[in-house]
């Protein structure tokens, strides 16, 4: 497959010392002294989240929190969750979630 053809994840270098984990679609997670511990709370955008219970979707928490903005960047332990997605993305208890809302000026 030449360059032309590769899709932009065929393109992306491999990632040393990470492993694929369960929980965030995609979600990955650091092996090594920069692990990260078991059994923490869910974090939202870096504060424990005292809201977590099974089966907690990231729609759920937008919801919940009135996230109402238009725009709205969502990550989950580091990989971007797409709006098409958050209905379906399943949240773990010791995800890191973050939702941030993009402003525009001029």
């Amino acid at each position: 497959m030449s360059d032309a053809e590769a899709g932009p994840a065929d393109r992306l270098p491999a990632e040393k010392g990470r492993q694929r984990m369960s929980g965030c679609r995609n979600r990955t997670r650091e092996t090594g002294s920069r692990q990260r511990k078991e059994g923490r709370q869910m974090q939202l955008n870096h504060r424990e989240y005292a809201g977590f219970r099974e089966g907690l979707t990231v729609q759920d928490v937008i919801d919940e929190n009135r996230f109402t903005w238009p725009k709205l960047v969502v990550k989950c332990s580091g990989t971007v969750i797409w709006p098409q997605e958050y209905a379906s993305t399943v949240l773990k208890e010791d995800d890191d979630l973050e939702i941030i809302h993009l402003l525009g000026g001029g």
